[in-house]
C-alpha cells in the first residue's frame, strides 16, 4: 500500500509529531555533517516548526501523546481568529507562532514565561526565521557553515527546553 495511503488512513498523533520532529533533526544532522548546509538549514527549520507547534498541542490541559495533533492546531487557529480577526495566521511563521506561543502561555497560566525562557525563545526563534522559511525548498541557495551551525544550535536549544515551553 502507498506510503501516502497508510498516513492518511488514521490521524496524526502527538506522539508521532514529535518523531516526526526528532527524525526531521536527526536528518538535518546527517546533511550538516556530509557539508549539505541549505538542507541541513531546511530540516532544522522543519523542526523548529515541529516544536513550536507541538507546544500549541501540549498547552491544552489534560493533554495526551495519543491525542490528535488536529485538535491542538485546531484550538490555536481558532484562538487566533478570535483575537486576530482578519489576520490570516502564517503557519509557518517562527516569529508570529513564537510571539503566539508567549501570549497562549501567559493566557494559559496566568504567568509570563520566565524571562531567561522568553529572551531566548524570541532571540532563537528570530534567527532561525532569519535563515529559514518554507519557501526556500523551491530555491537554490548557497548556505555556510556558520549559518547551518547557528540554526543547529537555536534548534538543539528548542529541543532541550521543549518540555518547559509548556508546563
Amino acid at each position: 500500500m502507498p506510503l501516502r495511503t497508510v498516513q492518511e488512513a488514521h490521524e496524526e498523533t502527538i506522539r508521532e509529531m514529535y518523531l516526526a520532529a526528532e527524525a526531521r533533526f536527526d536528518e538535518g544532522i546527517t546533511l550538516f555533517e556530509a557539508q549539505k548546509f541549505d538542507g541541513a538549514i531546511y530540516l532544522m527549520g522543519y523542526t523548529a516548526e515541529i516544536l513550536i507547534k507541538l507546544v500549541f498541542c501540549r498547552l491544552a490541559p489534560s493533554t495526551q501523546l495519543s491525542d490528535p495533533v488536529g485538535t491542538g492546531l485546531s484550538r490555536t487557529r481558532i484562538l487566533w481568529r478570535s483575537l486576530f480577526s482578519g489576520t490570516p495566521l502564517d503557519y509557518h511563521d517562527l516569529n508570529t507562532l513564537s510571539f503566539f506561543l508567549e501570549y497562549e502561555y501567559q493566557r494559559r497560566f496566568q504567568r509570563p514565561y520566565r524571562r531567561d525562557i522568553e529572551t531566548e525563545l524570541s532571540r532563537r526563534t528570530l534567527q532561525i526565521y532569519s535563515s529559514w522559511w518554507v519557501a526556500s525548498r523551491y530555491r537554490y541557495t548557497r548556505s555556510d557553515r556558520d549559518e547551518a551551525e547557528s540554526v543547529r544550535n537555536d534548534v538543539e536549544w528548542l529541543r532541550y527546553v521543549h518540555a518547559d515551553l509548556w508546563r
